[in-house]
């Protein structure tokens, strides 16, 4: 048609199906309850003529109320769980520097610098880095950030202490978390979208497909970190990114058929065998590298890095390797666009790997006499024996071999 208007390509993937995870999938589908049973009461009040229809109308409001019922159960039970379990298990913590005052400034600026930042890496690929637009929100976001580290230098509680980043050990393991977590949030999100786009899965079944990420770090984590704890974080924040690397490069080939066990499996085991030998002593070196009343801030830093990397890599990873617009919707351009991709993230592992292995380093093990009162068995199920000692005493640390 002539008169036909012209087509607007979006630089953000088409409303293909996804794993429902995170609290914006659940309120989702607490809305779409909430909006059907809205929708049945209106058929029901305006609909006299036909019994029929106020018959499935009233259906629909009964079957969307007991949903909502259910949900918001869930929801309180799940929360009354996780309030018993921390008042009884996890220990209360104070820094005896905290003010006791909000850092309202401090917030605010962060949230203007994710927002502009996020914002003109997401648009820019459609609209152009010289769009008048994407380049306000990129101004934006600089100007927030710069606010956040000026007002951070002289609030009397700032929300993020900068003195923290004066270990070298804490910066270090952020700026690995940053490097490893963008390139598999980056990656992992593409192949979701490739599964069900070029090889023809269904959005369950493309979730279902990193299932044994999920198993792998069940089984293993717990070992990772007490062999971390044991030799020292360095080697497995040096090897793992290079493990998760080589299983990101792996996945080069799961755009080559529609066989889950052949193209993906493999890929997706050898990646998260990497995961497990990371992440374990990755959280805890984050933690124990600040200071001790700084804890809790440490731990959020962390995660928050963690997550604005996978942010970015989520924006600006398909637009590196091509993938914009239509390509979404062509199997070979995605297919091609997602090989780029995961070796972009491939690469970006192993980097992280490299700047583990010269930037972390192992904390120094003391030396502390512990006396034995009673000769006794040593069950090796958690550590290895210990070497014996003729004065019946042994050194804290000596395990055999």
């Amino acid at each position: 048609m002539q008169n036909e208007p012209p087509v607007q390509v979006s630089s953000q993937p088409p409303a293909v199906g996804k794993s429902s995870t995170g609290l914006e999938e659940n309120v989702a589908a607490l809305l779409s309850y909430v909006f059907g049973w809205i929708s049945g009461l209106i058929f029901f009040l305006m609909e006299k003529d036909s019994r029929l229809v106020r018959f499935h109308a009233m259906q629909s409001i009964l079957l969307n109320v007991t949903f909502i019922v259910i949900l918001i159960a869930l929801y309180i039970a799940w929360a009354v769980v996780v309030i018993v379990l921390s008042a009884r298990h996890v220990p209360e913590s104070r820094s005896p520097d905290a003010g006791g005052r909000t850092d309202y400034l401090g917030a605010a600026a962060m949230v203007v610098f994710l927002s502009g930042i996020t914002f003109a890496f997401i648009e820019a690929p459609a609209l152009g880095w010289s769009s008048p637009v994407v380049l306000t929100m990129a101004a934006l976001g600089v100007i927030g950030l710069a606010v956040f580290l000026a007002w951070e230098r002289r609030a009397a509680s700032p929300m993020l202490p900068l003195s923290v980043f004066a270990q070298r050990q804490f910066a270090a393991v952020n700026a690995v978390s940053f490097i490893v977590y963008a390139a598999l949030t980056g990656a992992t999100f593409l192949l979701l979208v490739m599964l069900q786009v070029v090889s023809g899965y269904s959005p369950l079944g493309s979730g279902l497909a990193l299932l044994p990420l999920t198993i792998i770090m069940l089984v293993l984590s717990g070992r990772s970190g007490q062999l971390a704890a044991r030799i020292g974080p360095r080697l497995q924040l040096s090897a793992g990114p290079l493990v998760i690397g080589a299983g990101l490069a792996l996945l080069t080939l799961a755009p080559s058929g529609p066989s889950y066990v052949r193209y993906v499996l493999p890929a997706v085991v050898v990646f998260g065998l990497g995961i497990a030998i990371t992440v374990a002593p990755l959280t805890a070196t984050a933690m124990s590298s600040a200071p001790a009343d700084h804890a809790g801030i440490a731990s959020a830093v962390n995660n928050d890095v963690a997550r604005f990397g996978g942010l970015l890599a989520v924006a600006i990873l398909p637009a590196l390797a091509g993938i914009t617009g239509s390509a979404y919707l062509d199997p070979d351009a995605l297919a091609a666009g997602f090989r780029t991709a995961v070796l972009i993230s491939g690469a970006l592992c192993a980097a992280g790997g490299l700047l583990a292995a010269v930037t972390i380093t192992n904390p120094a093990r003391e030396r502390r006499d512990v006396a034995i009162p009673e000769p006794c068995l040593h069950c090796g199920l958690d550590a290895p024996p210990l070497a014996a000692s003729t004065d019946r005493r042994i050194l804290a640390i000596q395990p055999r071999g």
